[in-house]
């Protein structure tokens, strides 16, 4: 029996781009398309409603405006642990089988969290009409928790371009702190996944439609990316990774054994792509956790 392929569309004030994100959803032959309304005021609520009129695939949901990890949230109860769930934020394009290609990947390789590339467009003519982008072979992870709670390395692609198993998503949502990742809240998937020890796969010959625009919500808005910014968001990774470190029960400053055997089960293609310098690891691990020490949550 296949897994049941979910997708889950976040949407804000997206309206204009709304309906050729849905139809792009829709020709994946999804089981269940739950789409999050975050409190638009722009008519994209009667856009949703119309199309989970014409579709039983689709599952609406209206809630109060609160942000990108609000939407994850509320659509986690729809979500069942054999599921391969897939994110589609409402101003990005599916090209019509990439739904497809990636369970085909899934069921070649086993894993937890599978990533693709994010081809980058700017109206519907150069989005990829296909999935497959290019021949290149894949990359397996098989584990990433110290490396990553060591270097902060973000091991992934933006949201419209991550799936994963559906027991992987209930361990990383719901998250609590929704307000610190009104934007970017990839973050939490891409670190929380990794943290928590699951096995990545990155599809280098997949990619997505990933749309620029002038009302990009975070990409090139000055708003989410000045200096005060840059600060609040250290702060929120940083409470995002002990709170995953602590999840998965592992240390939130790893030594030179984990982060070594971790580097032992990558080949040297996937080393390479990571750039990975064990010494400079071990001691950029050793100084954030003497920092720590004398500096307790503001380090």
């Amino acid at each position: 029996m296949r897994n049941r392929l979910v997708c889950i569309v976040n949407n804000y004030n997206y309206a204009h781009y709304l309906p050729q994100c849905l139809d792009s959803a829709l020709r994946q032959g999804f089981d269940r398309i739950v789409v999050v309304d975050d409190g638009s005021g722009d008519g994209s609520q009667a856009i949703i409603e119309t199309y989970a009129g014409k579709s039983a695939s689709i599952i609406p949901i209206v809630k109060p405006n609160g942000g990108q990890l609000s939407c994850f949230n509320a659509a986690a109860k729809y979500v069942e642990e054999g599921d391969l769930v897939f994110f589609l934020d409402a101003d990005d394009l599916l090209p019509r089988n990439y739904a497809s290609e990636v369970a085909r990947v899934a069921a070649q390789e086993k894993a937890d969290f599978y990533f693709c590339e994010a081809v980058q467009f700017t109206d519907e003519q150069e989005c990829p009409a296909e999935a497959r982008i290019s021949d290149a072979a894949h990359m397996v992870l098989p584990l990433t928790s110290a490396l990553t709670l060591a270097s902060q390395r973000w091991i992934g692609s933006p949201t419209s371009a991550l799936a994963m198993t559906g027991a992987l998503f209930r361990q990383i949502i719901p998250y609590p702190f929704v307000s610190d990742w009104r934007v970017r809240a990839d973050d939490v998937l891409v670190y929380g996944a990794s943290i928590l020890g699951a096995k990545k796969v990155y599809v280098r010959s997949l990619g997505v439609g990933y749309r620029q625009h002038g009302s990009n919500l975070y990409a090139g808005n000055a708003k989410w990316t000045g200096p005060e910014q840059q600060s609040l968001l250290d702060f929120r990774r940083a409470r995002l990774l002990r709170i995953f470190s602590a999840r998965a029960g592992v240390r939130r400053y790893p030594g030179y054994a984990a982060l070594k055997q971790e580097l032992l089960l990558l080949d040297a293609a996937v080393q390479a792509y990571l750039r990975v310098d064990l010494n400079k690891l071990l001691r950029r691990s050793l100084r954030n956790k003497i920092k720590r020490m004398f500096l307790g949550d503001r380090a």
